[in-house]
């Protein structure tokens, strides 16, 4: 007989591990063999141990850790996304570089300055969380041609983006009062 997980009475705590545990269970089909269930939680299992082992730091970012993750199938895939932004050539100039020795060879997590000012705003919006921005401010500066600033805080991006923005909008409504001025239309030969 099928069972159904949201069914079966579990306690979740506010830990990032119940969160997870939360996850997996809502997304499994809803209904299920035992046999089904034991090798959902079973998959959990071994990603909670490998977790709770790597501690999602230090280790985990290691070169030794990812291919542990790897190989033990506690993974498929790892994101260095927001680490190579701050630092693109890490996977040639360190992860996969031999001459590079285990215990150094990690990615290194980086914490945004000025997270403090996320609290100051009263309205959460979908996409707003302002540590991302940090890394998309990089990712522009590297799309510009520029280098990533480790140093930038969340404050500055801000106050950055309001002066863009407002300077923009202050260009583009320029242009549409010079091209409504009657000498517009004579500089292009109208």
């Amino acid at each position: 007989m099928p069972l159904c997980p949201s069914s079966v009475p579990v306690k979740f705590g506010d830990g990032w591990l119940d969160k997870m545990a939360l996850d997996k269970v809502l997304r499994t089909p809803k209904e299920m063999t035992i046999k089904e269930i034991d090798a959902v939680v079973a998959d959990w299992v071994r990603g909670a141990v490998v977790a709770k082992e790597a501690g999602f730091a230090k280790y985990f970012r290691s070169r030794v850790g990812m291919a542990d993750a790897i190989q033990s199938g506690a993974c498929q895939l790892i994101g260095l996304g927001r680490t190579a932004v701050l630092d693109p050539d890490i996977s040639k100039s360190i992860l996969l570089n031999p001459s590079v020795p285990d215990d150094v060879a990690f990615a290194p997590s980086h914490i945004v300055k000025g997270q403090w000012f996320a609290k100051l705003i009263p309205v959460k919006v979908i996409g707003s969380c302002l540590a991302i921005q940090f890394f998309y401010h990089n990712m522009r500066r590297l799309g510009n041609g520029l280098k990533s600033d480790r140093d930038v805080s969340i404050p500055s991006i801000v106050f950055h983006g309001i002066v863009e923005t407002f300077q923009t909008g202050l260009l583009q409504a320029m242009e549409r009062v010079l091209q409504s001025l009657p000498l517009a239309g004579k500089a292009k030969g109208e």
